[in-house]
């Protein structure tokens, strides 16, 4: 890899790297458009697509079926369980 040297004024803060395994973006300790997106992108890509920033609820569209999120068992869970209980969804 390479090296580049950026002056401080041109960088940003980033968040944790377990910033992906937070259900609610609003957790973030830095909540801005590129931790977001990359908190958006790490879930995605772990097929996490429903994220909560407080009440709103982000969905990415996975472009594949995810049988999991819409299985009878899945369904009934989000049914019978308050949904701040559980994961997004």
């Amino acid at each position: 890899g390479s090296t580049k040297e950026v002056p401080i004024a041109q960088t940003l803060p980033v968040n944790a790297g377990d910033a992906q395994d937070m259900d609610d973006l609003t957790q973030l300790q830095y909540l801005d458009e590129p931790n977001i997106l990359n908190a958006l992108k790490r879930r995605y890509a772990e097929d996490k697509i429903y994220t909560y920033t407080g009440a709103i609820l982000i969905v990415v569209n996975p472009w594949k079926q995810l049988p999991h999120l819409y299985s009878p068992d899945s369904m009934q869970r989000y049914q019978s369980i308050s949904a701040d209980r559980l994961p997004p969804h």
